[in-house]
């Protein structure tokens, strides 16, 4: 595929890249841009945050079909698919079969991207049920609609009955099934997101998008505990769960809808000329996104050798090599990544984890991975594991935190509470500064943990036992004092 098949448009938001004509290219990218209008209407985020998304339409699924995941060796049948590789979100899909199901998918998983620039990830079924409401979105001549009723989920939600929203905010990434014995309960999971979420939007619009906002903005040193929820929604879980069971007997569903200039959208949109090293890259990076390292091997090796001062194509070199095990290639492209430029926090987290490696580490090493890690969170303060790499690293060191790594621990802490390595890395450096204390508290919270693994909790115990030692040294040098 050459860049003679190819259209590119740009926007202040995102780049489509597009083997259709100009005109049904343009089409998509208005559709585009007024979903993220939609959003932006609802929830207000900070775009640089997002990341940049590329939106990549086929002329025809035997065109896509090359680039799609594979499914038990064979490409899938999926129309159309979202991917996020190295800090990049791209959105590929067969014009030719650009049906209503993939437009769905294709805007629920938009609704993630968007939320990206969120300084805290929303509670998980608040997140889904906003992504549902917009996976509806929706074109009418010269007006768009978001949030059209599913009658399909509200028939759902009654025939297995609510869950009760106590239980609905329990369930998260990491304990949701998707099939066998647990796929009826993931489907009813996302009807009822849905339904919670539309009703907060729909059915008193004042204070359900206030309610929204405060949950979606929350400050940075609340946690997501059911009481910091109930507070943001206004109500107890059970004036919800009440609430809910009146909304789902409504025979209609309200819904948005926003008319929009086209000729002043239109407007924003740049046709740009399109090289063969831009083509390689994107491509490469959607088969890195469905996981085929080996057929994007060619394409970015292309586009490094043609875009040799660009970092971008090291960065997804890196992340190639990365992904089928070989850690020092990986590290080699990412450091010829950071030569070039490359801001991404993406190339410092890998960077840090390469210093970690088992057989690898002295101290130089360690130090050099907090280095790595510190400089990922300062690029992109979101990312957990970045926090949880700086906090390993002040464990390993055994030393007490400098001023700035502690400052990084304590914003980490901020946005993941619950993480236990950043708790026991504060907790530690707490400990060698004297604030035994609040040291003490904070081990118990770590040892209570439910998230702790094996080499967390030996190194817990070991701290424990070391401020238990203190805290006996002070007593008995209390005693001491106070004895005639």
């Amino acid at each position: 595929m050459r860049a003679g098949d190819w259209t590119k448009i740009t926007t202040p938001h995102f780049t489509v890249f597009s083997e259709a004509s100009e005109g049904r290219t343009r089409d998509w990218a208005v559709e585009f841009e007024l979903f993220r209008r939609g959003l932006a209407h609802v929830v207000t985020v900070d775009a640089a945050q997002s990341g940049p998304v590329t939106l990549v339409l086929f002329g025809s699924d035997r065109r896509l079909k090359p680039f799609k995941p594979l499914e038990k060796g064979k490409p899938s049948r999926v129309a159309g698919y979202f991917v996020r590789i190295a800090e990049r979100n791209m959105i590929a899909l067969s014009v030719a079969g650009a049906r209503d199901d993939v437009r769905e998918v294709i805007y629920h998983e938009g609704v993630h991207w968007y939320l990206a620039g969120l300084d805290r990830r929303p509670p998980v079924w608040l997140e889904e049920g906003l992504a549902e409401v917009f996976g509806t979105f929706a074109l009418h001549g010269n007006a768009f609609s978001y949030g059209n009723p599913r009658p399909d989920y509200v028939r759902l939600i009654r025939v297995m009955s609510p869950m009760p929203m106590t239980r609905l905010a329990e369930l998260s990434r990491g304990t949701m099934r998707y099939n066998g014995a647990h796929e009826s309960t993931a489907r009813l999971f996302y009807a009822q997101s849905w339904a919670v979420v539309h009703q907060l939007m729909f059915d008193d619009a004042l204070k359900g998008r206030e309610a929204l906002q405060r949950l979606l903005h929350r400050s940075m040193d609340a946690n997501d505990s059911d009481e910091a929820i109930e507070a943001a929604m206004g109500c107890s879980y059970a004036e919800t769960d009440a609430r809910l069971n009146d909304y789902l007997l409504r025979r209609s569903y309200q819904r948005q809808q926003i008319p929009f200039n086209r000729a002043e959208i239109d407007a924003g949109f740049s046709l740009q000329p399109v090289e063969d090293s831009e083509v390689d890259l994107v491509l490469g990076g959607l088969l890195l996104g469905v996981e085929r390292p080996d057929e994007a091997a060619p394409y970015l090796r292309r586009a490094a050798g043609a875009r040799f001062e660009d970092p971008s194509p090291w960065e997804l070199l890196g992340q190639m090599e990365w992904m089928q095990g070989h850690r020092a290639e990986a590290a080699s492209y990412f450091e010829q990544a950071l030569v070039r430029g490359s801001r991404s926090a993406v190339t410092h987290l890998y960077l840090g984890q390469s210093e970690l490696a088992p057989g690898m580490l002295s101290r130089g090493t360690i130090q050099s991975a907090a280095s790595h890690f510190a400089a990922a969170i300062h690029a992109n303060p979101r990312h957990e594991i970045a926090y949880e790499g700086l906090a390993t690293t002040t464990t390993m060191l055994r030393d007490e935190a400098g001023a700035e790594t502690e400052a990084l621990l304590r914003q980490g802490e901020q946005r993941f509470p619950a993480n236990p390595r950043l708790q026991l890395a504060l907790a530690m450096t707490e400990l060698k500064s004297g604030k035994s204390e609040t040291a003490g508290r904070r081990l118990q919270r770590v040892l209570a943990s439910p998230d702790l693994d094996n080499p967390t909790a030996a190194f817990t115990r070991e701290l424990v036992a070391e401020w238990e030692r203190k805290a006996e040294g002070a007593k008995a040098h209390a005693t001491a004092r106070s004895t005639p």
